[in-house]
């Protein structure tokens, strides 16, 4: 549904990078109108979260001026297997934590790929107290095939990964992660749905890229301001298509829903600590302990290469597709905290989605 109320321009200030020329703008510049298939008062929910906030957060933009294949060719299985999960962020100040708000909801609804690979949703496995369950290989199932690893290279040369997913948009081409994860001046940014499906590194259906390697075309970030201020610890990545067909062609898309109450979630990633080295997708399913204004906090004992990582809410079944409401940000010690889908993170999906 369009909501077509005005919404105050800001000047946008310019960043220079290396990379490209980064337009840098409040959430409150935000395209007023939700993108075809979104429900919920956009407009409204956007002003309403400009004039909470003590500072204005920012939304950087990176435009990509790799060539796609010089940056897929880059990720050889190898390669793949040597990087290493990001590290996991540390506010520089007290993070200003708010109750939960009745502000709108907004939501969109999650899609199917263009041709079903056929295969049913897989049993869920159970997994003792916190503990976090592994996904059942081949990584094939609805649920399991929107959810992969974003890798990519720092601007200390430095080769990272993170978890992350897809979600429904426009453009069919959206990538989820968080912001601690991907920033500007980042090289050889892919996206690999459903990653080591197989638990191989021969290639082919079976391989490190079942459904292929996604380069990004631009990406959006947050910045250290938004994390330090208010926790938003977000990044939306645009992908270009592959084959001549978008990624949500391909493996589909989750749904999202901002400013949602939550009952109970399951928590998606690629852990790199303790018992995980960071090959194996594992979710764990669980109510939550609390949700605050710009957090999720779910009992699971989440670690080092979770950080990305979708929370899904609303699926038929614990490992189903569904909503995304929260995106990882810290966790460990049997408690995982998710940077929550809010007007932030719903300004951040609007640009991602409309480019």
């Amino acid at each position: 549904m369009e909501n077509r109320r005005h919404i105050r321009r800001i000047r946008p200030r310019i960043v220079a990078t290396s990379l490209a020329v980064t337009v840098v703008m409040s959430v409150a510049a935000t395209a007023a109108s939700a993108a075809p298939g979104v429900t919920g008062t956009a407009g409204a929910a956007a002003s309403a979260g400009s004039t909470s906030r003590t500072a204005e957060p920012f939304i950087a933009r990176a435009e990509v001026r790799q060539s796609p294949k010089s940056a897929s060719d880059y990720w050889t299985a190898q390669r793949m297997a040597a990087a290493k999960p990001a590290a996991a962020p540390s506010p520089r100040g007290p993070v200003r934590e708010e109750k939960a708000s009745s502000r709108p909801v907004i939501k969109i609804e999650p899609k199917a790929p263009s041709r079903p690979a056929g295969a049913t949703e897989a049993a869920p496995r159970a997994a003792a107290d916190n503990e976090l369950s592994f996904a059942a290989r081949p990584y094939t199932s609805p649920g399991e095939i929107k959810h992969g690893k974003i890798f990519y290279t720092t601007d200390a040369g430095v080769d990272n990964w993170c978890s992350a997913s897809n979600l429904t948009s426009t453009n069919e081409s959206v990538v989820w992660t968080a912001w601690h994860c991907v920033r500007a001046n980042y090289t050889n940014i892919v996206y690999i749905p459903a990653y080591n499906s197989g638990n191989t590194t021969s290639g082919g259906f079976d391989g490190d890229a079942p459904y292929g390697k996604w380069p990004a075309r631009t990406y959006f970030t947050g910045t250290q301001a938004a994390f330090d201020q208010q926790g938003h610890d977000h990044a939306a990545i645009v992908v270009q298509a592959v084959g001549g067909k978008t990624l949500q062609e391909t493996v589909g898309a989750n749904g999202a829903m901002w400013n949602t109450a939550v009952t109970s979630a399951t928590v998606w990633g690629y852990p790199a600590a303790r018992i995980y080295d960071g090959s194996d997708l594992t979710y764990c399913n669980r109510q939550p302990i609390s949700v605050t204004a710009t957090h999720v906090n779910m009992p699971c004992d989440t670690e080092g290469g979770n950080s990305g990582g979708a929370y899904i809410t609303g699926a038929s079944t614990p490992t189903g597709p569904g909503y995304q409401i929260a995106t990882h940000s810290t966790g460990g010690g049997d408690r995982a905290s998710g940077s929550r889908f809010d007007d932030y993170a719903y300004a951040m999906y609007q640009q991602a989605a409309g480019s």
